[in-house]
């Protein structure tokens, strides 16, 4: 599985962009839902302290065949600011 953002920050109210691809194995796989979380790390904080920002369900249940290759791409607006 990889994660591609189209850019790196984006402020409050600005789309955030991408797609997550996933590849088959050997085997077929069954996922029963794919969800995309995205959390913020305070620069300030000394603990890095992780805080979850914004989550979006990319698919429900679905199954990948074996060396199948399946993109899920995702447009969603930001809330608060994700940097």
């Amino acid at each position: 599985m990889s994660l591609w953002l189209d850019k790196s920050g984006v402020a409050r109210g600005e789309a955030v962009t991408g797609k997550v691809i996933f590849w088959g194995r050997e085997k077929e796989h069954s996922l029963r839902h794919l969800s995309l979380t995205i959390f913020e790390v305070d620069p300030r904080s000394e603990t890095n302290e992780l805080k979850q920002r914004h989550s979006v369900t990319l698919a429900e249940a679905f199954t990948l065949a074996p060396r199948e290759k399946r993109e899920f791409p995702f447009s969603s607006h930001c809330r608060l600011i994700c940097t």
